[in-house]
């Protein structure tokens, strides 16, 4: 017959028990930012430099965010981020776009492919870079959930 414990107490309060047992379960859900990079001018071309998903499970993605250094003039900086060679952004207006003079995209939530399975990797197009001044010092940000 198994043993019951008579030294646990419990909160009177329920919904403080059920408020510290929500936190307890975000907590839980571990949130990974991986980062791309491209330091210098931007260029337009296809992403070759591969990142992998090594977690051991399925990842959610949960949004990306593309940020400069040296915000373009005359024209937005686009980004695709691509899981195994196909785009996240089958809608291509959704993909990340940092405005003419801006240094942001802000968080872009609306992918259409939102996992990246063990051992896909994901790369970075850049489509646009701006027209009169190229765009600088590209970093991107993908958030992953499990």
């Amino acid at each position: 017959m198994p043993e019951f414990r008579t030294d646990v107490l419990l909160p009177r309060d329920p919904d403080a028990a059920l408020e510290a047992a929500t936190k307890q379960y975000v907590d839980a859900r571990a949130r990974v930012v991986l980062a791309f990079s491209k330091a210098g001018t931007l260029t337009t071309g296809t992403g070759t430099h591969r990142l992998y998903n090594d977690a051991g499970s399925t990842m959610t993605i949960v949004g990306v965010r593309t940020s400069v250094g040296t915000a373009p003039t005359g024209a937005s900086i686009i980004v695709d981020i691509n899981v195994g060679g196909s785009t996240i952004f089958s809608t291509q207006g959704n993909r990340p776009t940092i405005a003419a003079s801006g240094n942001t995209s802000g968080k872009v939530t609306n992918m259409n492919t939102t996992t990246i399975a063990d051992g896909g990797y994901f790369t970075v197009d850049i489509d646009q870079v701006g027209s009169t001044v190229a765009g600088a010092d590209l970093t991107v940000q993908i958030l992953l959930g499990v």
